[in-house]
């Protein structure tokens, strides 16, 4: 049997704001699946869009086309799990996990229609925005409201947290970026004063890009929780999947893969 793990965070079309990306996610984008072969009576897959650095950290390929990131770390010491890769449609996922085509997913509950269906086990980490501002700045606001008659960087195409969040009279202006190291490159240029984004996301991105200007406030817009998804008859392997991940956990390992690749 073949089974999946499917990551589909932050490309939920509840998490899309533009009805061109949405076309452009439907039309033209595969979820890429990473099958996992085990001796385990249970198998499971990864899935993530191939889009330039695709969900990293936790998820995307190296110069060498090897899978990597904070994903695939933490299934490489589920062991004897092993991965390898198919494809499969975003629109599918719902039907595959029923089915039995996908043992479990990456998801949060709110991302799913049948989440009346699934059991959601913690990984122990989330999705966390906040703000980020130039460490030669004068002042840091710890408040959205302390913010005002200012410009903010975002990723092109996403939900803007902050646009539900500021008040007009706040006068915000949004600065759209096509991607992740664009935006810092705006901020670091003053082509906007702030920008928004996930923790994980943009502390890889400066490490990746060595940039040392740049830091987290104290400003947090909002936080979603990861967990695997895992179809209710699937029972022994939500026992084995919860059991790996409180490992770790316990032993500090999550901790160590997640700041592996964002330095925190």
């Amino acid at each position: 049997m073949i089974a999946c793990i499917a990551i589909m965070f932050f490309m939920s079309p509840k998490y899309i704001e533009s009805r061109i990306m949405m076309a452009f996610i439907k039309c033209l984008l595969l979820a890429v699946i990473a099958q996992i072969t085990t001796t385990h009576a249970s198998e499971v897959t990864l899935v993530h869009y191939d889009l330039k650095d695709g969900l990293a950290p936790y998820f995307w390929k190296n110069n060498n086309g090897d899978h990597i990131g904070i994903i695939p770390d933490i299934v490489a010491r589920m062991k004897p799990y092993k991965l390898r890769f198919t494809e499969i449609p975003r629109k599918r996922l719902d039907d595959a996990l029923l089915s039995g085509q996908i043992d479990f997913a990456l998801m949060h509950p709110d991302y799913t229609e049948i989440d009346d269906k699934l059991n959601f086990i913690p990984t122990y980490f989330s999705q966390t925005k906040v703000l980020y501002q130039r460490l030669s700045d004068t002042t840091t606001p710890k408040h959205l409201s302390e913010i005002q008659n200012t410009t903010i960087c975002a990723r092109l195409g996403y939900k803007n947290p902050v646009i539900e969040l500021v008040s007009e009279e706040q006068n915000i202006r949004i600065v759209q970026s096509p991607d992740n190291e664009t935006m810092v490159r705006m901020l670091k240029k003053n082509r906007c004063d702030y920008l928004v984004g996930s923790t994980h996301v943009i502390d890889f991105t400066l490490m990746k890009t060595h940039e040392k200007g740049i830091a987290k406030t104290k400003v947090r817009l909002a936080e979603k929780p990861f967990f695997f998804a895992l179809p209710q008859n699937k029972v022994d392997t939500i026992k084995e999947v919860k059991m790996h991940l409180e490992e770790l956990k316990r032993t500090g390992e999550l901790d160590r893969i997640v700041a592996n690749y964002t330095g925190s």
